[in-house]
């Protein structure tokens, strides 16, 4: 092939190469100089009137500082290195970073074996390492979802993941609160002096409604949005931050705006659509993120309220499995009973004498069968001595799983009063029945309350139960009825007091006026 030839071919490889978006270059390690092609030229961001080759210092004051040494390294290629892979960073536009990948290796050796010539292609592969950061941050925030953080982890998750993005330099994340406004909970790269302006957004307040609104708004000191006017940079605070771009992105709860991340740039002066597009789609995450924190926090609360009122309840309260083995006991139980944890796994008959133990068992079943809805039963204390309860019986769940919740009250002194009132009761009725007269008591209606024992007889009946619910009519003949009921209305309309005689039957007759 000739010389001509060649050129011509290596023409028509240069054209096909700047085609596909790779620049090629060649850096000579005696002259310390990079030739690159016109791609590359682009690529790098140098100005197309510079001069060729391209001196180290020129193209060192075009990489990121911090990816200088890895592209040095690449470039003094040493001698035992075929090929090498560097990324690096070179200044984009209105101020962004774009990443490039260089390929090369060693082309030309010395007599010595040293380098002489490297060479390779350079391409822009911004968006490749832009969906690769994407990927590893929603990686990340989802390990830490796995620990079902809590509001501070999940809020410091949120802040290392939208501030992994290159374009970001700071940010600051807001909950709404019971009253609408939205409250800093945790922020990263701003200062205490433009914090302290910032820590609340009242409710009602614009931005309180743009947050609730729903939408990102972006706003940048280069935007090419016609409708960004970059109010909000102008204000006072925004400007002495050096902020040059910023983001409200609201993250949506169940269908409401119920936190909002406010995002800020201080070197990139216009953010990408690209950048955008990922704040969104990670607002969606984070937005199902704080709905299981909610569901979480919810059932704590719910949990500490029920525990609360469990362990204040003056009742005794014996949670048990559904096998009748006890598994939890509230405050009472120990305080006043004075069991402690010796309690849990034994059965409930254990808290119940041994004489009533077949009875209590046959009482729970009625009561969980829904056949009665309580039973008093004596339960023992742990010095050995008893007490009197009226325990009820309801099926739940416990921890997740089925379970039967034993409610008791202490009936000691309701019992000791039921026993007084039976002896008083008793007493009277003594009294009553051995009076040599008749006694009765009607209500307005006539119909008979009470009565002793020698007035059941006289009316013929053999006790006074019956007599109760019944009237004159149903007792004694009617003329007599009629007679005695208008007797009765006489003592409810006059409030006097009227005496009856008795008949030679012993039945009382006519009253004697």
């Amino acid at each position: 092939m000739t010389t001509q030839t060649a050129m011509h071919t290596l023409g028509h490889l240069g054209e096909i190469l700047h085609l596909s978006g790779l620049g090629t270059w060649q850096f000579d390690h005696s002259a310390q100089h990079l030739l690159a092609s016109p791609a590359c030229i682009v690529l790098l961001g140098a100005a197309p009137a510079d001069d060729q080759p391209l001196s180290i210092e020129k193209l060192r004051a075009l990489v990121h500082p911090q990816d200088w040494p890895a592209v040095l390294a690449l470039l003094n290629a040493p001698t035992d290195s075929q090929h090498s892979v560097v990324r690096f960073r070179v200044s984009g536009l209105h101020g962004a970073w774009r990443w490039l990948e260089v390929r090369g290796g060693v082309q030309a050796r010395d007599t010595q074996g040293q380098a002489r010539l490297c060479a390779g292609v350079m391409s822009d592969v911004s968006e490749l390492v832009r969906a690769n950061v994407h990927q590893s941050l929603q990686i990340a925030f989802s390990d830490v979802m796995v620990s079902s953080p809590d509001r501070d982890t999940l809020a410091g998750a949120i802040l290392d993941t939208v501030l992994g993005l290159e374009d970001l330099d700071g940010g600051g994340l807001y909950f709404q609160e019971t009253d609408g406004s939205f409250v800093l909970h945790a922020a990263r790269g701003l200062s205490n002096t433009f914090l302290a302006e910032a820590t609340r957004l009242p409710a009602g307040s614009p931005r309180a409604q743009l947050i609730e609104a729903g939408q990102a708004v972006t706003t940048c000191l280069e935007s090419g949005d016609p409708c960004d006017d970059g109010h909000l940079l102008r204000a006072p605070g925004m400007q002495a931050e050096g902020i040059v771009a910023l983001v409200v992105l609201p993250i949506r709860v169940n269908g409401r705006s119920r936190a909002c991340l406010n995002l800020a740039s201080t070197h990139v002066r216009r953010l990408t659509s690209g950048t955008i597009g990922v704040l969104q789609s990670l607002a969606v995450q984070f937005g199902l993120a704080l709905e299981r924190l909610s569901a979480r926090e919810d059932a704590v609360l719910q949990r500490q309220n029920l525990e609360g009122f469990f362990n204040t309840l003056q009742d005794y309260v014996f949670v048990l499995d559904t096998a009748g083995h006890i598994i939890d006991v509230n405050a009472s139980v120990s305080v006043v009973l004075g069991h402690g944890t010796e309690l849990l796994g034994q059965h409930v008959l254990a808290v119940h004498p041994p004489r009533v133990h077949a009875l209590a068992q046959e009482v729970l079943g009625a009561m969980l069968r829904k056949e009665r809805a309580s039973c008093p039963l004596p339960l023992l204390k742990a010095d050995g001595s008893e007490i009197m309860v009226d325990t009820r019986v309801v099926s739940g769940t416990w921890n997740g799983q089925p379970a039967l919740l034993g409610i008791s009250r202490d009936i000691t002194e309701l019992t000791a009063l039921q026993a007084r009132l039976l002896e008083r009761n008793q007493f009277q009725r003594a009294v009553l029945d051995n009076f040599p007269f008749l006694v009765w008591l009607k209500d307005p209606h006539g119909r008979f309350l009470e009565a002793n024992t020698p007035f059941a007889q006289a009316c013929g009946q053999p006790d006074t139960e019956h007599v109760r619910g019944r009237t004159d009519f149903d007792i004694w003949p009617a003329d007599l009825a009629a007679v005695y009921q208008a007797d009765d209305q006489f003592v409810l309309g006059t409030g006097s007091s009227r005496h009856v005689g008795r008949a030679g039957g012993g039945r009382p007759r006519t009253p004697l006026d």
